[in-house]
C-alpha cells in the first residue's frame, strides 16, 4: 500500500505579511512610511526566502530516500 505523506514548511514562514496602510499628508510622512513598508517588505521577501529554502531541502531529502 502507498502511504501519501504531506510535507507544509514551518509555520513561522507562512505569517501574513503586514500592510501598513498610509495616512499622511507630508512628504516627512512619505518617508516615515517608506522605512516602514522597506521594512515589511524585507521581511516578507526573508519569508519567500525562507519558503524556497526549505522547498529546495525538502527535494533533496526525497531525491536521497529513493
Amino acid at each position: 500500500m502507498t502511504k501519501t505523506e504531506y510535507l507544509f514548511p514551518p509555520q513561522a514562514y507562512l505569517t501574513a505579511c503586514e500592510r501598513t496602510e498610509f495616512d499622511g499628508t507630508t512628504y516627512g510622512d512619505a518617508v516615515e512610511y517608506l522605512i516602514v513598508v522597506i521594512g515589511e517588505r524585507d521581511l516578507c521577501a526573508g519569508q519567500v526566502d525562507s519558503i524556497r529554502e526549505w522547498q529546495a531541502q525538502a527535494k533533496a531529502g526525497f531525491k536521497s530516500h529513493q
